[in-house]
């Protein structure tokens, strides 16, 4: 086990993918929390206002931004094993399977733990350093700051998971960036349409609060849609929301796992 861990850490040490999207996470985060304190300048955002520039506006953008960066170095921890073939002399190197999908869900998730944290942390130092607003008169608040920000601790993990789970299930690294693209901001959208919209499906639409992706959301929300004149959906509650994502991402892992057990490589 420790051979499989020295191996991911210095994998993923010596990729420049991961310091690229580490740093172009980081100056996105920055960019939409400057603008979000600059706005408070004028307009009372309120206690939401400082949970939505810790989360990097996470909530209006379909995909929480620190977590897609975290869900492609998931991705990439298996798809660059089969890219570029070096899944059979790692095996060689290390044949126990499950040793090696444990080593790469741990370190990958460390790493996006440190994501977080750094894009967390590059949040608020953007938010101090502009003037004339109230915002951190709220950082001591849990409902909704702590919250928002623990909320997308779990969805960043649960995202590197998923990446993790595509790559190693398919085997191929654009298929893997494509469904974690496409399912959360096409696929969902138009489930969601057609179960809150299509008549003949109206007795279903509760299924809506329940795709995975969007149920993920439900844990960095600070603003019910109908308070802002949009649909009034039944939406998920945090806890709904990741224990249903929670749950979508480890039965990913699993058929994972039981999959790269049972293939040839």
């Amino acid at each position: 086990m420790i051979g499989a861990l020295r191996y991911e850490i210095t994998r993923l040490r010596t990729l420049r993918s991961t310091w690229w999207l580490l740093g172009l996470s980081l100056v996105i985060t920055a960019g939409i929390a400057f603008t979000v304190a600059w706005v408070a300048r004028t307009n009372d955002l309120g206690v939401e206002g400082l949970a939505i520039a810790l989360a990097a506006g996470s909530e209006f953008s379909g995909i929480p931004i620190p977590a897609v960066f975290a869900g492609l170095v998931g991705a990439f921890a298996f798809g660059h094993e089969y890219r570029y073939g070096t899944i059979r002399p790692v095996l060689s190197a290390v044949p126990g399977r499950t040793k090696l999908v444990a080593a790469k869900l741990l370190v990958t998730s460390a790493w996006a733990l440190v994501l977080t944290a750094l894009n967390v942390g590059v949040a608020y130092l953007t938010v101090a350093l502009v003037p004339g607003h109230e915002l951190l008169d709220f950082a001591v608040e849990w409902e909704p700051v702590g919250r928002v920000v623990v909320g997308l601790t779990v969805i960043v993990l649960i995202w590197n998971l998923v990446g993790l789970s595509f790559a190693g299930i398919f085997r191929n690294l654009p298929v893997a960036i494509v469904l974690l693209l496409v399912i959360p901001l096409v696929v969902e959208g138009i489930l969601s349409g057609l179960l809150n919209f299509v008549p003949a499906l109206e007795d279903f639409s509760w299924l809506s609060k329940y795709l995975p992706f969007s149920a993920g959301n439900a844990m960095v929300a600070t603003i019910d849609p109908s308070e802002m004149g949009g649909p009034d959906f039944d939406s998920a509650t945090p806890l709904q929301g990741g224990l249903t994502f929670g749950i979508f991402g480890l039965v990913l892992f699993v058929i994972c796992w039981l999959l790269f057990r049972k293939r040839d490589a």
